[in-house]
């Protein structure tokens, strides 16, 4: 967000995480107490944020809570299923960034990308097992494939939700039980999500 992300050793992902914990409403949350979805999508660690930071870049004279970065995590997971997918690059593997976004949002909340192309994907699967709409992985994968998804894309999305251990949530509506498949629309990337 301050333009300092990326070949710095780490990115301004906690100060994107305050401004969502400080500073969004959602009738969901606000009127029936169901939690949302937040996916933050990066290679690399935060770096700690500042009151600095916070004032220049959000507005806030002062900081409306802690700046630590575990404490940001635990706010945002109060009222989202906070997600990070986490593109594995050398960046990442350097900076043990997987071991990082682990330690704030535990290993089912980290799902590793072999491939950027994949997060609409992933974050369409995550949802359809976290949210019980999809019988098995492999539900899904059909899924994925009949809505124009490539295979690396899938291959990627799949992967992602198994190693991370959602596919243990499958058919059981941990979070809640939707009636609805997955529907992904038309296009490409990101840009169908």
């Amino acid at each position: 967000l301050e333009g300092h992300g990326g070949g710095n050793g780490g990115e301004s992902s906690m100060l994107a995480g305050y401004f969502v914990a400080h500073h969004t409403a959602t009738d969901a949350w606000d009127k029936r107490k169901k939690k949302g979805y937040l996916f933050f999508v990066g290679d690399e660690i935060s770096h700690t944020i500042t009151a600095d930071q916070v004032k220049e870049y959000i507005g806030d004279g002062e900081p409306l809570g802690s700046l630590d970065s575990k404490d940001i995590a635990a706010a945002l997971q109060e009222r989202y299923n906070v997600f990070f997918l986490l593109i594995d690059n050398m960046q990442a593997r350097g900076q043990r960034s997987q071991e990082f976004y682990t330690n704030l949002f535990g290993k089912q909340n980290v799902l590793m990308l072999e491939d950027a192309e994949g997060v609409a994907e992933t974050i369409a699967l995550c949802i359809g097992v976290t949210e019980g709409t999809i019988d098995s992985i492999d539900d899904g994968e059909d899924d994925l494939l009949e809505n124009g998804s490539n295979a690396l894309a899938i291959r990627t999305a799949t992967n992602a939700v198994r190693n991370a251990g959602l596919a243990n949530l499958v058919g059981a509506g941990t979070l809640a039980k939707g009636d609805a498949g997955l529907d992904f629309g038309t296009g490409s990337g990101a840009g169908r999500l």
